[in-house]
């Protein structure tokens, strides 16, 4: 096989497994076809081994804060959610854009960061805060080999 077609197929086995964390089971709303919500991140990469984009995260959510680690755990049905600062999620402070974008669209501005393990050299990162009857906010993906 070439370095072409397994740089390829590594390329559609990451896409399978975001799609899979993507798909929580009807708990996160149907993407639409309308423009994004967040414009300002139309353009924003995540930089890992492989850069992906910002997207729009949304799931309905009655409680009165954000959720712990374990409440969001569950309703990303993940096993393995943790929480982070935003200062350890962004260390450098590459993107202070996507985090002021995320708390000018939740109420109070209050957000939480949490990254899950997607895969052996995967993880799965949301920046969300609570917003009438649901958190939302933005996910992305890191590659990390």
């Amino acid at each position: 096989m070439s370095s072409d077609e397994a740089y390829s197929a590594f390329l559609n086995k990451a896409s399978d497994q975001q799609n899979r964390v993507r798909a929580t089971r009807g708990k996160v709303e149907e993407e639409e076809e309308e423009p994004r919500f967040f414009p300002a991140l139309q353009n924003r990469f995540y930089s890992t081994e492989s850069d992906e984009p910002f997207e729009e995260f949304r799931v309905s959510y009655d409680g009165q804060d954000v959720p712990d680690v374990r409440a969001f755990g569950e309703l990303v049905q993940m096993k393995g959610v943790q929480g982070l600062e935003v200062a350890e999620w962004d260390a450098r402070g590459e993107y202070q854009d996507v985090v002021d974008a995320v708390k000018a669209t939740v109420d109070q501005q209050q957000i939480r960061c949490f990254e899950a393990s997607a895969g052996k050299s995967t993880v799965r990162y949301w920046i969300v805060g609570r917003r009438k009857g649901e958190l939302y906010g933005v996910c992305t993906v890191g590659v990390f080999t």
